[in-house]
């Protein structure tokens, strides 16, 4: 009986390259990547990441244009062409993720006696408690708003405590006041105790920023809005 013999190469194995597809196929393919995938497809795959000059006369790299495309095919309404100005357009990509999804907030500064996220996995939620000693508590988020008109809906439920005052506003970005341990802090800066905090506000600054507001609120307990410039002494 004869043994078969049998071909132990292995056989090619042919990939299929993305840079090898055409443009309206890496758009779909882009579009499920979102603003960070796309981030990494430039820093990983110089093909894409490679700034090259384009029909334009503009510098712009692969990453840029699908970015670019993506935006165009998925803003589908006048308020969102009104807010997505200026800037790269991965960062644009960016935005627009954030701004249909859920508000949620990056820093949490304060006693974790006295503010806390309700669930450790979903930052769109948190919960204040009453401390005895009524030190601020402040939740930041990190979405920026660079242009037109922003909207945001808080729903507020009384858990433990009870509130004389809750504040919403806005706040010129500041990264990372987390991590500096504070107990107590309102970026309003009006108590004494807290003007301390002005000049470190003030070294977070960039030329967007302007010269004069850097901090408004709206009080629930006075029905009143109020706004700071960290500038003032």
């Amino acid at each position: 009986m004869e043994i078969p013999q049998f071909d132990r190469k292995r056989a090619k194995t042919e990939h299929l390259a993305l840079t090898t597809l055409g443009n309206d196929a890496q758009v779909h393919i882009a579009s499920f990547l979102g603003a960070k995938g796309i981030a990494c497809l430039g820093q990983t795959c110089g093909h894409f990441g490679m700034g090259r000059v384009g029909t334009d006369g503009q510098m712009m790299s692969l990453v840029e244009d699908l970015a670019g495309q993506v935006i165009n095919d998925s803003v589908t309404t006048d308020y969102e062409n009104s807010v997505l100005v200026g800037g790269s357009k991965v960062k644009m990509l960016r935005e627009l993720e954030l701004m249909r999804s859920p508000l949620y907030f990056d820093q949490l500064i304060g006693s974790a006696y006295a503010i806390r996220y309700s669930q450790p996995e979903d930052k769109s939620k948190i919960k204040l408690l009453t401390p005895q000693d009524l030190h601020d508590a402040i939740a930041i988020s990190n979405h920026e708003m660079r242009a037109g008109r922003h909207y945001v809906t808080f729903h507020m439920t009384e858990v433990e405590g009870r509130f004389n005052d809750i504040e919403c506003g806005v706040v010129r970005p500041i990264k990372d006041w987390d991590n500096k341990g504070l107990q107590d802090f309102d970026p309003m800066c009006f108590s004494m105790n807290q003007h301390k905090y002005r000049k470190l506000l003030l070294a977070e600054k960039t030329d967007e920023w302007g010269d004069d507001l850097h901090c408004c609120s709206y009080s629930s307990h006075a029905g009143k809005c109020f706004f700071a410039n960290w500038n003032d002494e």
